[in-house]
């Protein structure tokens, strides 16, 4: 009896599993459908055949980070605006000199008209107007130069987390392809081998619910497994910016 109540335990542990999983997935649908901006009741047909496999980008270097990430590119832009700003704080050191031409016309036939021509020069001789332009440039110059740093820091950091990630990726492909052609298959093998011996009496109900729940927990280990899988490697089409 104690056999009996054990598996019928486990029977409606199951059930809430599955009530479980369902909300789940109904929840799942309704983000998808809002994302999509559809209505939220509109049902999605799975692609049984459509497999995700993980393929590595193979020219992934600080090159392609810096070509791709937008991060860096603003990062690039911001660096280019100081250079611009250091060549127009140089100009403004240097002499300027300008012409202005003005005219005017009377409405008297018998009055003349008159015309001016002037010429400006502005020449930044004084001591403290220089030290000024020497100072804000060289301070232009050092953010310009810590902001290339930065950058370079940022790509070695992001082409190592996106290094990492391969590895991992890769590491979880295999483990997955071990779930699918080994331990799964193994497992399910034992189940039926017990269910077989318990039809036969040789075997007790204890040993079939052990199967079973082996059978079962090594399937949610694999979907779990699976689910970061491809958490993964939407992280990392992110990280390179695929």
């Amino acid at each position: 009896m104690n056999q009996v109540f054990k598996a019928e335990g486990r029977v409606h542990e199951s059930e809430n599993m599955i009530l479980m999983t369902e909300a789940e997935i109904r929840s799942k649908k309704i983000a998808l459908n809002v994302l999509m901006n559809r209505e939220t009741s509109t049902p999605f047909e799975i692609e049984t055949e459509y497999q995700v496999k993980f393929s590595p980008k193979a020219d992934l270097d600080t090159i392609y980070l810096a070509s791709n990430r937008s991060d860096i590119l603003h990062m690039e832009h911001e660096i280019h605006s100081m250079e611009k700003n250091i060549n127009l704080m140089r100009q403004e050191s240097k002499p300027d000199f300008r012409i202005r031409f003005d005219h005017m016309s009377n409405y008297s036939a018998w009055m003349s008209r008159q015309f001016s021509l002037m010429g400006m020069l502005s020449i930044p001789i004084a001591p403290w107007s220089s030290k000024m332009y020497k100072s804000e440039i060289k301070s232009m110059n050092f953010e310009k130069e810590a902001m290339r740093q930065e950058k370079a820091a940022m790509l070695t950091k992001i082409l190592g987390m996106s290094k990492t990630m391969e590895n991992d990726l890769l590491n979880m492909q295999r483990q997955l392809s071990n779930y699918e052609t080994k331990i799964l298959p193994s497992l399910e093998k034992f189940l039926r081998a017990s269910i077989l011996s318990y039809q036969e009496n040789k075997a007790d109900l204890s040993t079939v619910i052990d199967g079973w729940e082996s059978v079962s927990m090594s399937q949610m280990n694999y979907l779990d497994q699976l689910q970061k899988y491809y958490e993964m490697i939407v992280e990392y089409e992110k990280t390179i910016e695929r």
